[in-house]
């Protein structure tokens, strides 16, 4: 077995590690996501569904406190978009 297929192999199935400053940090190098007024109200009304687990794109699938999560996501995607918002109008 190669040290890649061990370290996959070792990897979970799930998490309860943060997912919330993973992804804001991806979205810093990729840019991911549309950045608009919708984003934020949108992840909020995911977290009204009271998940129990959220399955990522890649990774391991988080079972953690996923509305907690998810209500922090959005919260920073309001932040995001007051901030770029502000660059624009200055």
């Amino acid at each position: 077995m190669s040290n890649r297929t061990k370290s996959l192999s070792l990897r979970s199935a799930l998490t309860q590690s943060d997912i919330v400053g993973p992804a804001l940090a991806s979205e810093d190098i990729f840019y991911d996501t549309s950045l608009g007024p919708s984003i934020a109200p949108t992840v909020r009304r995911l977290a009204d569904l009271a998940p129990r687990t959220l399955a990522l794109m890649h990774g391991s699938s988080f079972d953690g406190d996923a509305v907690t999560a998810l209500h922090h996501l959005a919260s920073a995607y309001d932040k995001r978009l007051r901030a770029a918002m502000s660059e624009v109008s200055a």
